[in-house]
């Protein structure tokens, strides 16, 4: 016998119940069924989830749902402060160990995610052990390569051990992002910014998104990113992600 697609009825009760539990997971839903080609208003995405059975009264977290969709690396902004729009970006590339780890230090990340991100780094880990084993002729030369390639790989592995089990431990994002922080000082590394927080744009220390920002304006940090302190030299490894915040 052929079964049936679930009805649209069955289907709203479903997104409805996923509101009652997690609103951000409903709302990317929303999203995700809209498709990469379409830009949603807060106003279109409350009137899919009403539609869907979610309760009007519900729609009061909003908010703070808005406030996590502006971080999520699956969400593009679009519009301004005032007339925000939402989409669902396509599946980005995997994260480079750097990026994963520099999504690890941010705000909020599901469990699921940050378990795919320790993953990065596991793999990693891996991949510098199998560098450091690798033989080579010159015996100062690979004492000096080996000797970093030790450093590196502890660093790397005391870092994905204390994230690791942060996330085993369903540790708050808040405790992620101290451990984190602690490690890469440890590594002379520091970030620049802190996702979530405003700043004012600084072309040598940040990246934008959705077009050109002026110099000095208002942005909100979306990605933190790194400096490191290589002796009495600073080298970028990578530049924070902001979005513009100037008033329309």
């Amino acid at each position: 016998m052929v079964r049936s697609a679930p009805s649209r009825r069955a289907a709203g009760r479903s997104l409805a119940k996923v509101f009652a539990t997690d609103p951000l997971a409903a709302v990317l839903t929303v999203l995700r069924e809209a498709g990469p080609d379409r830009e949603l208003r807060a106003e279109e995405v409350k009137q899919a989830l009403v539609e869907r059975g979610v309760p009007a009264d519900r729609l009061q977290v909003w908010r703070r749902v808005q406030e996590r969709l502006v971080a999520h690396e699956r969400v593009g902004i679009g519009g301004d402060r005032y007339h925000r729009t939402y989409r669902w970006l396509p599946e980005p590339p995997p994260p480079t160990p750097d990026q994963a780890l520099a999504l690890l230090a941010e705000h909020r990340l599901p469990a699921q995610r940050r378990v795919e991100l320790v993953e990065v780094l596991r793999a990693a880990l891996a991949g510098q052990a199998g560098a450091a084993s690798r033989p080579a002729t010159d015996p100062v030369l690979v004492a000096q390569l080996e000797q970093r390639e030790r450093d590196a790989v502890r660093a790397l592995a005391e870092l994905a051990i204390e994230v690791e089990e942060l996330v085993t431990n369903e540790a708050s994002a808040r405790a992620v992002v101290h451990t984190v922080r602690s490690l890469t000082k440890l590594a002379d590394l520091r970030p620049i910014e802190r996702a979530g927080e405003m700043t004012r744009f600084d072309r040598t220390r940040h990246t934008s998104v959705g077009g050109r920002i002026a110099d000095g304006a208002p942005v909100l940090v979306l990605r933190p990113g790194y400096m490191w302190n290589r002796g009495d030299e600073e080298v970028l490894i990578a530049r924070a992600v902001v979005q513009d915040r100037s008033p329309s």
